[in-house]
């Protein structure tokens, strides 16, 4: 906690909850009332998360509706992961995994083919 004026603010500034712009400007003072030149910085605030979406390209049928649907692809099928960072001020997508059947996670550069025939989950997540 630091004191200013005899006010005590309490540390880390918690007032950036908003997603906007802020700007922080900021100056020390001494005992012996010598200020420094105030400063300025600016921090934007990202408080959205991404969201994607699971594409299969090629040869596909799709049985059923929203969460329950079950799709049929081929082995010259293959699978896209598009995501998108919303919000008023997107940072951008960092990084995209994907997961099949609870196996090791992969970071996703592109088109993948789907797996070997037989019933397999797709499981992915972006940061």
């Amino acid at each position: 906690m630091v004191e200013l004026s005899g006010i005590p603010i309490p540390l880390p500034l918690s007032l950036l909850n908003e997603e906007k712009v802020h700007k922080i400007y900021y100056r020390s003072i001494d005992n012996a009332a010598n200020a420094e030149d105030q400063k300025e910085l600016t921090v934007n605030v990202d408080n959205s998360p991404p969201t994607a979406s699971l594409q299969v390209s090629g040869p596909k049928y799709e049985v059923g509706d929203g969460d329950e649907t079950m799709t049929f692809v081929s082995p010259s099928s293959f699978v896209s992961i598009i995501a998108s960072d919303g919000g008023k001020i997107p940072c951008g997508i960092s990084y995209i995994e994907y997961q099949i059947d609870a196996e090791v996670w992969h970071a996703y550069s592109g088109l993948f083919a789907t797996p070997a025939q037989g019933q397999h989950y797709i499981k992915f997540i972006e940061f």
